[in-house]
């Protein structure tokens, strides 16, 4: 059926916007800065550790996601926790926290990410890079090692926060454990 000259077609309700990509932060996120925003907005559902077992978690009809499960966590890229924090998810209860930066979006996650690693597994990990990882991806981790030269192509760089908030430290122990391109397996 042709509409009657000059009718118009209703609009389109808006869908609420939700954000389909990481906005990834210039400089890397701060644990510290994050835990004060954890306490306050995380925390009641999420438990002081993480593991889901806040005052508030009793009263959900769901479970809380346990952040600082290592199991959880090892699994989780960063973004998709940006996600999770940006638009939430009503369906597990989780509100979206539009009232944070951007910026303190990735600091409450840095900090939700260091509930599930122990100062012993950290440094550990800073004594196993700089012994296996410094020479070629460099002190701090900018692709900048002694041995770069002799490569063919350029070492991953850490600090590349759009690639780091992308991928999960499983992905990272998958990649380190089978090699990729003149990176040896460990």
């Amino acid at each position: 059926i042709t509409p009657p000259p000059g009718s118009q077609l209703p609009a389109q309700p808006q869908a609420s916007p939700t954000e389909e990509l990481p906005i990834f932060p210039m400089v890397a996120p701060n644990p510290a800065r994050g835990e004060p925003i954890y306490t306050e907005k995380c925390a009641p559902c999420h438990g002081d550790t993480g593991l889901g077992d806040g005052p508030d978690a009793a009263e959900l009809p769901n479970p809380v996601a346990p952040l600082g499960s290592q199991a959880v966590a090892r699994q989780a890229a960063p973004a998709d926790w940006y996600l999770m924090v940006s638009n939430g998810n009503l369906e597990r209860y989780m509100p979206p926290f539009k009232s944070l930066s951007g910026p303190e979006r990735w600091d409450v996650i840095a900090y939700a990410f260091s509930l599930s690693t122990s100062a012993d597994e950290i440094a550990g990990g800073q004594e196993l890079y700089a012994q296996n990882c410094a020479d070629c991806h460099g002190e701090t981790g900018q692709g900048d090692g002694i041995k770069t030269g002799e490569l063919s192509a350029s070492p991953v760089d850490f600090t590349d926060q759009s690639f780091m908030g992308m991928i999960s430290a499983a992905d990272l122990f998958a990649t380190i454990s089978a090699g990729q391109g003149e990176m040896h397996a460990f």
